[in-house]
């Protein structure tokens, strides 16, 4: 059993230090190195599985696949790109199930990572937009806070509150012990919902807030179940105000010769575009993973460069090098687990 555990444990330093290292310095997470990974992990969890851990097969693959529909929601959401997704699975499916037993109602074990993984990457960038912001370090920023932005947060958040009060105060009624259990899974679910809900405009009109505010009316007074959703609240509110401070230090000025299939272009960028004749330029951008420029439009901003309205340098979105956070959260994952 050790033998196989520190294999698996091998194969995940392996590819964690790998695609650290290339998608620190290329932007890139290799699917040859996940196969690969994947490949010499499924043969040890075969042997693994079946000769000593056969009572944590089932335990495998609820997580496994709980983890699986995160990753794609992640993705889906535009969060990261799908190389980080794919690795996210793949060292999912390495930690032996052994220390994803937590002897208790929890769903998906794997929660934890995720919430480890995106832990480290939020204090990463929080903590280098502070230093750029106390060095005064020249720096594209977003466009300045204005009365209208404040209250476009403030009415986001509201609605995003009343939405997932009511969505939290639901899954308790009928999951009850579940919920308690699995509060961070849920919390996590009802985040990527509201998210979804902010995009529908139907859900966003004065009825269907009426009937949310009624809900949540009803559990308040009811049911006193609003103590249960603070947490939810608070977890929701921080990567709001957080998403907000991070946009405006996202950006980077970088020579136009220098641009690249899979970078991100900032909305002035496209812009500038308008007014080009160049062909293959990219049209749009939602500043997220969704928006990556493929090696056809790269080489059209390289030729833009040259011509009439071409400039000298462009701005970017800096693009989180997740597959390091990742790598470093199972780490600590299979520290506390193994030390636990």
């Amino acid at each position: 059993m050790i033998i196989c555990e520190s294999a698996l444990i091998g194969i995940i330093f392996m590819l964690g230090i790998y695609t650290s290292v290339t998608d620190i310095r290329y932007g890139i997470v290799s699917n040859k190195s996940i196969i690969l990974a994947l490949a010499a992990g499924t043969l040890v969890n075969i042997f693994y599985y079946l000769r000593y851990e056969e009572t944590f097969v089932k335990l495998y693959f609820v997580n496994l696949t709980g983890m699986i529909i995160l990753s794609v929601l992640l993705y889906g959401f535009h969060f990261w790109a799908a190389g980080d997704s794919k690795l996210l699975i793949c060292m999912t499916a390495l930690i032996p199930a052994r220390l994803y037993e937590t002897g208790n109602m929890v769903l998906v074990p794997g929660i934890y990572l995720f919430v480890m993984i995106f832990l480290l990457a939020y204090i990463y960038v929080l903590s280098e937009s502070v230093i750029y912001l106390f060095r005064q370090k020249k720096r594209y920023q977003g466009n300045k806070l204005t009365r209208q932005k404040v209250k476009s947060f403030v009415v986001q958040y509201l609605i995003s509150m009343l939405y997932l009060t009511a969505l939290g105060s639901v899954w308790r009624v009928f999951f009850e012990r579940l919920y308690d259990e699995n509060i961070i899974l849920f919390t996590t679910g009802n985040i990527f919902a509201v998210i979804l809900i902010n995009k529908i405009q139907f859900l966003r009109s004065k009825i269907c807030i009426l009937i949310i505010t009624l809900i949540d009316l009803y559990v308040i007074v009811f049911q006193h179940g609003v103590r249960f959703q603070l947490i939810s609240l608070l977890i929701l509110l921080i990567i709001y105000l957080l998403r907000h401070f991070m946009n405006e230090y996202n950006y980077e000025e970088i020579p136009t010769e220098a641009v690249k299939k899979g970078m991100v272009l900032s909305y002035m960028v496209i812009m500038q575009f308008t007014r080009s004749r160049v062909k293959g330029l990219p049209e749009e951008t939602s500043e997220d993973m969704k928006s990556r420029i493929t090696e056809e439009q790269a080489e059209a901003i390289r030729r833009w460069k040259d011509s009439k309205y071409g400039k000298e340098t462009i701005i970017i979105v800096r693009k989180i090098p997740f597959a390091i956070f990742i790598f470093l959260g199972t780490v600590v994952f299979l520290t506390v687990r193994t030390i636990g």
